[in-house]
C-alpha cells in the first residue's frame, strides 16, 4: 500500500487468503480489507504504522468473504524515498497460522485438564496413604501386624 494506505498491489496468495479476487483488493484502503478487525484494532494498527511505519509477528483476526475466521500472523515494514525519506509504500506480508493456533488451543485445553485430573488423582493417592495409615494404626492399637508396610516405610523415609 502506499503512503495513504491505498492497496497498490497484491498478489493471488493474499487474495486466496481473504477469499477475494485482485481487482477486488486493488485500490482498496487497506481499513477496508481489514474491516473485520473491528474498529479499536485496526485504530491500533494504523497508528503504529504511522509511527513506527512497521509490524512484527503481530497476529490478527481476519474474517474471509467466506464468514471464516483467519489468523494471520503479519508483518509490514517501510519503504522510503532515498532522496528525501519521505514514505513511498508499506510492504506486508501475513502468514495464515489458523491452523496452528487451533492446535496449540486444544493443547493447551488438554493440558489443563490433565492438571485437573493430576490434582484429582494426587488428592485420592493422599486420601489412599493416610486410609492405610489409620488401618495399620488400627491393627497395631489391636495387636496384630500391621498390613501396609509399605506406608509406613514411605513415611520414615
Amino acid at each position: 500500500w502506499d503512503a495513504s494506505f491505498t492497496i497498490t498491489r497484491t498478489n493471488h496468495s493474499f487474495a486466496s487468503l481473504l477469499g477475494m479476487s485482485i481487482q477486488d483488493i486493488i485500490g482498496k484502503q487497506v481499513g477496508t480489507i481489514f474491516s473485520s478487525l473491528g474498529e479499536g484494532e485496526l485504530d491500533r494498527l494504523e497508528r503504529r504504522l504511522k509511527t513506527e511505519h512497521s509490524l512484527s509477528n503481530v497476529e490478527i483476526h481476519l474474517a474471509t468473504n467466506e464468514g471464516l475466521i483467519k489468523t494471520i500472523l503479519w508483518n509490514a515494514g517501510p519503504i522510503f524515498d532515498p532522496i528525501d525519506g519521505s514514505l513511498v509504500a508499506t510492504i506486508a506480508q501475513g502468514l495464515d497460522i489458523t491452523e496452528r493456533t487451533a492446535i496449540e488451543q486444544q493443547n493447551k485445553e488438554q493440558l489443563e485438564e490433565l492438571r485437573r485430573w493430576y490434582e484429582v488423582m494426587s488428592q485420592r493417592e493422599e486420601r489412599i496413604m493416610d486410609l492405610k495409615r489409620e488401618v495399620n494404626a488400627l491393627l497395631k492399637e489391636i495387636g496384630r501386624p500391621e498390613r501396609y508396610s509399605s506406608v509406613e516405610e514411605e513415611g520414615n523415609a
